[in-house]
């Protein structure tokens, strides 16, 4: 089951709810009144509307043993994905996957059908680069897929 935290502001430590589902699609709060303190934030950048076309890319961080790919939006149109996936023996440390690390996909182009989480591309094992290392992902399982530009229908 996805659960959902539903901030009152993004720089708040309350919460209005937390929710079962995604909240575009009507997700059933669970809880109300939960309160949270931002440990850490992981990742965060300025979308450039007008960038050009690059290679599929993922913000990849967690742990060795627990990590996840979010999708690195760059440019429009684009969408939003998350996944859990396994790491290869030739994974980035524990301590880089903490501070979070931006790797791509070489030569595959940053587009929906592309996407990692979209079968058959999510049972079998991908390649990504981040400066000079690669090392492999996979398989992946998609916790949530959204369509740009206004990120409310799922990829499906």
């Amino acid at each position: 089951m996805r659960h959902l935290v539903v901030p009152v502001l993004f720089a708040a430590t309350s919460l209005l709810a937390l929710a079962a589902g995604t909240f575009e699609q009507g997700g059933r709060p669970v809880a109300t009144g939960v309160r949270f303190k931002v440990g850490s934030v992981v990742h965060e950048h300025v979308l450039n509307g007008s960038a050009p076309p690059s290679d599929l890319s993922y913000l990849v961080f967690g742990r060795r043993s627990h990590a996840f790919l979010v999708h690195f939006i760059a440019s429009a149109p684009s969408f939003d994905e998350v996944l859990a996936t396994e790491l290869g023996p030739d994974a980035p440390s524990d301590a880089d996957l903490a501070r979070g690390i931006v790797a791509r996909a070489v030569a595959t182009p940053d587009v929906q059908p592309s996407r990692l989480g979209l079968a058959p591309n999510a049972s079998r094992r991908t390649t990504l680069t981040r400066e000079n290392q690669a090392f492999v992902v996979g398989p992946v399982t998609e916790l949530s897929c959204l369509v740009g530009p206004d990120f409310t229908d799922d990829c499906h």
